[in-house]
């Protein structure tokens, strides 16, 4: 590559990261409620019981635990979900 080729490159890549850098959100912090308890579904209410699916097969999100319970990140999300809307 020539001395010209090599000076065009590299004022396209500054052009390219100046209009990408731009394209960036100003907002800095998402806002997060300081809410403890969910108002869940009045059809979820009524039965009293969240259900959701988990493959237990990919440690650490879901595995199977020592005594064969599911465990992991998305289970303990999961039961936490419950608690906050109050359902077992």
């Amino acid at each position: 590559m020539n001395a010209r080729s090599t000076s065009i490159a590299a004022a396209v890549l500054v052009a390219a990261s100046m209009l990408t850098a731009g394209c960036g959100s100003s907002d800095r912090g998402a806002k997060v409620s300081s809410a403890t308890n969910l108002t869940p579904p009045p059809a979820l209410a009524k039965r009293g019981t969240l259900v959701f699916c988990s493959d237990i097969g990919y440690p650490p999100l879901e595995f199977a635990g020592t005594n064969g319970a599911p465990a992991g990140a998305d289970i303990e999300i999961g039961t936490e979900l419950a608690q906050r809307m109050q359902l077992k």
